[in-house]
């Protein structure tokens, strides 16, 4: 391979799959603001709990969605002149990595109520509830690792690769966990009561968006595409993506 088709290669690689990550994951939030839009249009009437955990989940997503154009900005254009490949981490990716996991957990969390509530089964919610926070913590680990040390490589060196594998494993276990738990639960039933149980529209989106089918898909992914190639950044447009499925597919729930 030529200098020329291997810096094309590398680019591909790094600021490529950052670009389709950065398009796919905006589309995302644009799903997010407009289901939170109609959540507050149709609900307004829903507790007031409930209406303020959509609110900050809201606002959470917002928060990662700027981290993410401000990291995209920087790779793409501040810096794509002077570099060949995405080598080092930026606070802005490290601060959304902390804020996607907080957002996940607290998705997966009310789920777990929601395990909770169909089932009162407390070995069962317990484990959801363990394996949510697991993933969690060692989201935080990864981040912390990124921070003392800003070079992407280095996550895929002992122990730092399995203290991410095993992260993103538990809240893949978690979210496969509690879809299991609500279709063995729910017997067919819709969390909305709005939902018509004839229409195999509704039908398809209780299964794969409302129930978290979607985004533990796309976790397991991210496990996959990150245990198969440590060294590289192609599990980013995963990564960023999995949070934006917690969060709609949680939202349409009630939308």
């Amino acid at each position: 391979m030529s200098t020329s088709e291997a810096a094309e290669s590398s680019i591909g690689d790094t600021f490529g799959v950052l670009y389709i990550g950065f398009i796919v994951s905006m589309i995302g939030y644009g799903f997010t603001f407009f289901q939170t839009y109609v959540y507050f249009s149709r609900y307004s009437k829903d507790l007031f709990v409930m209406k303020a955990i959509v609110a900050f989940l809201c606002v959470l997503d917002t928060a990662s969605s700027a981290l993410i154009s401000q990291t995209a900005y920087y790779y793409l254009v501040t810096t794509f002149p002077l570099a060949s490949a995405m080598v080092d981490v930026t606070i802005s990716f490290c601060a959304e990595n902390t804020v996607a996991a907080a957002l996940i957990c607290i998705v997966q969390l009310f789920y777990a109520s929601r395990v909770w509530k169909l089932s009162k089964n407390i070995t069962l919610t317990s484990t959801i509830t363990l394996l949510c926070l697991v993933g969690f913590a060692l989201t935080l680990a990864m981040t912390a690792m990124m921070v003392r040390n800003t070079e992407f490589a280095q996550l895929a060196t002992s122990p730092s690769k399995a203290i991410v594998a095993i992260g993103q494993s538990s809240v893949f276990v978690c979210g496969l966990t509690t879809f299991t738990a609500l279709r063995l639960c729910s017997h067919g039933a819709y969390w909305s009561e709005n939902t018509q149980r004839d229409d195999w529209f509704n039908k398809t989106i209780t299964v794969f968006f409302s129930q978290g089918c979607s985004a533990t898909l796309m976790q397991i992914t991210y496990f996959v595409v990150f245990i198969a190639t440590p060294t590289r950044v192609i599990w980013i447009p995963f990564h960023l993506m999995s949070s934006k499925l917690f969060i709609n597919c949680l939202l349409s729930l009630s939308v």
